[in-house]
């Protein structure tokens, strides 16, 4: 019995242990096809990361112009469906009568024929909110948090294909055994 615990990584076997004709390598290390599988995920989680945060600047790039160029109003509810979409008629600063569907974000979902108040896009009266809301912030937010997960994911999955890489190197420059460090072929 031993007292020093085995030596770490593959050993050269015994000459006897060798067959004839062969030679002993050290194992190569991991798969090629997990350095592959790292670089796809990796490249697929940048991908994901620049649109998450080309989707968080709209977010806020949108926040930031109902802020500044929105216009406030009041419109009537004329219809509400049951995922919370709202029908909404209002009449904008110049007088034209606009009916613009949305999706009404607060819990607290109004009624056929309620007044609310809202805030309209004057470039774009397609695009309307209620007064207040925060919806576009909110999802900046969130997409700026995928944002993060996904460059972690990257990165992570970058440097774990890397480090398969330098396995696989070390291991197939490492000497094969034998006395001189060399490949040692034995023959019957």
């Amino acid at each position: 019995m031993s007292l020093y615990p085995p030596p770490l990584g593959p050993q050269p076997p015994s000459r006897s242990a060798t067959p004839p004709g062969h030679s002993w390598a050290p194992d190569p290390g991991p798969s090629v096809g997990w350095a592959v599988g790292l670089w796809i995920v990796a490249g697929l989680a940048l991908v994901g990361s620049l649109l998450c945060g080309a989707m968080a600047a709209y977010g806020f790039s949108t926040s930031h112009h109902m802020a500044a160029e929105g216009v406030a109003a009041t419109a009537v509810v004329t219809k509400v469906d049951r995922g919370g979409d709202v029908t909404l008629h209002f009449t904008t600063e110049s007088g034209r009568s606009v009916t613009d569907d949305l999706v009404w974000m607060p819990f607290d979902v109004p009624k056929v024929d309620d007044k609310v108040k809202i805030t309209y896009d004057p470039d774009d009266l397609t695009y309307v909110v209620p007064a207040g809301s925060n919806e576009d912030q909110i999802m900046g937010i969130v997409f700026i948090v995928m944002t993060g997960v996904g460059l972690l994911i990257s990165v992570g999955t970058t440097i774990g294909a890397i480090l398969v890489h330098r396995a696989r190197s070390r291991n197939a420059k490492a000497p094969s055994g034998g006395l001189t460090g060399g490949l040692v072929t034995y023959s019957g």
